[in-house]
């Protein structure tokens, strides 16, 4: 016959081995889980964005009022890579390079970027995307306000 000190024994030895599968199963099953999770969470998006209509402004202080310089220089569509990746989204503009923006997210997918004097929204959900730079190129102006709206395909692989 078992004794009341023998069975609380086999009771504590019960629970500890319970608690060791317990983490065991854990081990084996969570966390490939937790990464596979985060490798997802972490990974690169990319899409192919191209204007809809973009044009600039050139910034000339000493122009004349109705000087043409103040119309708006309308421009060629344009083809932007887009690469969204956490919270930075890096715009690489006719394959000259990067430029880093570091983005918000303000309601569901849209996101607000700001670059060096630039803003970036766009709208992961509809593709849509708002570029304004204070610093782009008007004919041969580097002071220039470029504004540009377009639509992004999400791909898989820049080509």
């Amino acid at each position: 016959m078992l004794n009341p000190r023998h069975i609380r024994e086999l009771q504590d030895r019960l629970l500890e081995d319970a608690k060791r599968i317990e983490m065991k199963i854990k081990r084996v099953f969570l966390l490939p889980m937790l990464i596979c999770w985060a490798g997802t969470a972490l990974a690169d998006e990319k899409y192919w964005c191209l204007d809809e209509a973009s044009s600039g402004y050139i910034m000339d202080p000493a122009r004349e009022v109705g000087n043409d310089k103040s119309k708006p220089q309308d421009f060629t569509k344009t083809r932007t890579a887009v690469r969204v990746d956490g919270l930075n989204a890096y715009l690489n503009f006719q394959g000259l390079g990067e430029k880093k923006f570091s983005c918000s997210i303000v309601r569901d997918d849209i996101m607000w970027c700001v670059g060096e004097l630039s803003l970036f929204v766009f709208d992961k959900a509809s593709g849509k995307f708002n570029l304004s730079q204070l610093s782009g190129h008007v004919g041969d102006s580097k002071d220039s306000i470029v504004l540009r709206f377009g639509t992004c395909k999400k791909v898989d692989r820049f080509i």
